[in-house]
């Protein structure tokens, strides 16, 4: 049975091989994902995660090769292929779940007149609002102060 250290000894070996094949490209990955997103990303979804990932993981693959480029890496350009055919997949299951989900056009425009009904009632209360504060003021004495919007 393995003790803690030999599992780390063989996991440092480990490091060592890959280090000596792929160098820092670890390093990289931030790089470029800093690069293909130079003003952030937001992600809120499973699915957003989703792709985040399965884009990590290709960036990741595609590094690789770059550090190999003279001798090539099939094995790394291969699985950039698997996922970039993964991301495709998701984009398409995400497509076909927002579309079955798309109001049609007489909802949003009933949407809109809600929207715009809501507005102007909130108009109107605070119009009124403000003329029952006005004459509450002047009960008691107080001049309002007007702002210019």
């Amino acid at each position: 049975m393995k003790t803690g250290a030999d599992i780390l000894e063989e996991a440092a070996q480990t490091f060592r091989e890959k280090n000596a094949i792929y160098g820092n490209n670890w390093r990289l990955v931030g790089k470029v994902m800093r690069g293909l997103f130079p003003n952030g990303l937001e992600i809120q979804s499973a699915e957003d995660w989703e792709r985040l990932h399965i884009l990590l993981l290709m960036v990741v693959k595609m590094t690789r090769y770059a550090v190999n480029f003279k001798n090539g890496h099939a094995d790394s350009i291969r699985d950039a292929t698997v996922y970039g055919a993964m991301l495709e997949m998701i984009d398409e299951e995400i497509e076909i779940s927002s579309s079955d989900l798309e109001p049609d056009a007489d909802f949003r425009i009933r949407i809109v007149q809600v929207s715009n009904e809501l507005k102007s009632k909130s108009e109107r209360l605070v119009v009124a609002a403000g003329k029952e504060l006005d004459a509450a003021g002047e009960e008691f004495g107080l001049k309002r102060l007007r702002t210019k919007r």
